[in-house]
């Protein structure tokens, strides 16, 4: 497995933009801040034997393609900080809303790869080769889902097994940090970035009346961070808004925003250019859909020369597609509406979508 020094950009490109819900609690975890006081909610035993100064992360080559779908994951490589060998974390953030029993298997998938390539590794090196060692790893799960997870993570929980072959199952250990068994008190004790986040991240879809004033303590605290940590503020922020902008129904995502700049006093307006910023991808990313669909003759030209050339059904499809990448809505949510459009409609509503702010808007 390869590990080297990779950049952690404070920046995030388009398909954590786009893909939010899937990447943005790995991408809040790419810092190594956030990433050490994750470990320190889990295990002090461990986080504190651990040099995070010196912490690289891996490349996902070895994940296979099937695995994206479910679940996101972070590897790490850190030296212990007596600089007496290093531990590899292989971490997983499952977003599905049910427990999946099958995790045991995907982590011992994980680690039998990363073993393999260490064995290979090994087995490229010139004699004299030191002695071939495994890295220890450390699997750590992240569940974000509502469910109660009540069940074990380990192979066993997959078979019917008499209990006397039990012990020539493989066995490992899990830490895994259920976000709803959390407590909020405990979350505002840790004082840290990460807590402060994921006590957003578990109120994000409660009423407004209890976000609200939420949202401006959570801006508060992070306008508390001393300026060297301004990274780790910009982070955090940007997780909150993409938080907002995909988890809350359009109408009201202004009013949360108008909250957020308000709370903060010093960088209002870079908290506004995040915002539009964000808004600007979704549109463009939207658009680049249309294009894939159209004919790719510019951007709006597009689109609307694709749909009009196009037949009844094909049009329609194209025009789904445009709706959903913009108002960032699921198909039973568009579908209904657009099932009663005649051919002539169809036009009408797409140089609508091209103008207005919501859904509703593109259909009066």
């Amino acid at each position: 497995m390869n590990f080297g020094n990779e950049s952690l950009s404070q920046e995030l490109d388009e398909n954590v933009i786009r893909d939010f819900n899937d990447r943005g609690i790995i991408w809040l975890l790419e810092s190594v801040v956030n990433f050490k006081d994750l470990m320190s909610l889990l295990s002090n035993e461990i986080s504190d034997k651990l040099d995070f100064s010196r912490a690289v992360r891996g490349n996902r080559s070895f994940v296979p393609d099937n695995l994206y779908k479910q679940e996101a994951d972070l590897i790490y490589r850190a030296p212990y900080l007596n600089g007496e060998g290093e531990v590899i974390v292989c971490l997983l953030a499952e977003h599905q809303s049910k427990p999946d029993r099958r995790m045991g298997l995907r982590y011992l998938s994980y680690e039998v790869r990363i073993w393999e390539e260490e064995k290979r590794h090994w087995d490229d090196l010139t004699p004299p080769r030191p002695p071939f060692l495994l890295s220890p790893i450390l699997p750590i799960l992240l569940y974000t889902g509502e469910a109660e997870w009540k069940s074990d993570i380990s192979l066993c929980e997959l078979m019917n097994i008499p209990s006397e072959l039990e012990k020539f199952v493989p066995q490992y250990s899990v830490l895994v940090l259920k976000l709803y068994e959390i407590d909020e008190a405990y979350l505002r004790q840790t004082n840290t970035t990460l807590a402060r986040i994921l006590l957003a991240f578990k109120s994000v879809e409660e009423p407004l009346e209890k976000l609200l004033p939420l949202l401006t303590e959570t801006v508060a605290w992070l306008e508390t961070l001393p300026a060297e940590k301004s990274g780790e503020w910009r982070r955090a922020m940007h997780f909150l808004l993409l938080l907002i902008r995909h988890k809350r129904r359009i109408e009201e995502r202004e009013p949360l925003f108008q909250q957020i700049v308000e709370a903060a006093l010093t960088r209002q307006e870079e908290i506004t250019e995040m915002v539009n910023t964000d808004a600007q991808v979704l549109m463009e990313l939207g658009e680049k859909k249309g294009i894939e669909i159209g004919r790719k003759e510019g951007i709006k030209e597009g689109i609307k020369e694709g749909i009009k050339e196009g037949h009844y059904e094909g049009r329609k499809q194209m025009l789904l597609s445009y709706l959903q990448f913009k108002f960032q809505l699921s198909d039973d949510k568009v579908l209904d509406r657009l099932n009663l459009l005649s051919d002539e409609q169809i036009d009408t509503v797409f140089d609508k979508a091209m103008k207005v702010a919501t859904l509703d808007e593109a259909f009066k």
